[in-house]
């Protein structure tokens, strides 16, 4: 959203939500609202990238238990890639099987910015 006057009405729903309400808002970029005080009030939770990325662990573990297990190049490559979601991880994991089982190793050869669709899946 761009709209200043509708982010102007958010921190206003913000300052008048009451105790134990929650509004969830999702974001590619922080929204222009007074985060820093909202978070020293105690009255924001912020969820980032990071935080919802699977760790190269957990990304290992899943290929391993749909069959698939990479060498450590190939799943750095498709962490870069996927930047560690699920859902992208999980796509690179149907299209490898789409392509009659072979190996993720296409993966190295690409660039996040050049493949969204795994990333915005």
């Amino acid at each position: 959203m761009t709209s200043e006057s509708c982010w102007r009405y958010i921190g206003f729903v913000l300052d008048q939500l009451p105790i134990g309400a929650q509004l969830a808002i999702g974001t590619r970029s922080d929204p222009p609202l007074p985060l820093a005080r909202l978070a020293a009030a105690g009255r924001l939770h912020q969820v980032r990238q990071n935080d919802l990325a699977m760790s190269r662990g957990e990304a290992q573990e899943m290929l391993r238990l749909h069959q698939h297990p990479l060498d450590d190049e190939t799943l750095d490559a498709l962490l870069r890639v996927t930047e560690g979601w699920a859902t992208g991880l999980y796509l690179a994991l149907l299209a490898g099987e789409r392509a009659g089982g072979r190996r993720l190793a296409a993966a190295r050869a690409r660039q996040p910015a050049r493949d969204r669709r795994l990333l915005d899946g």
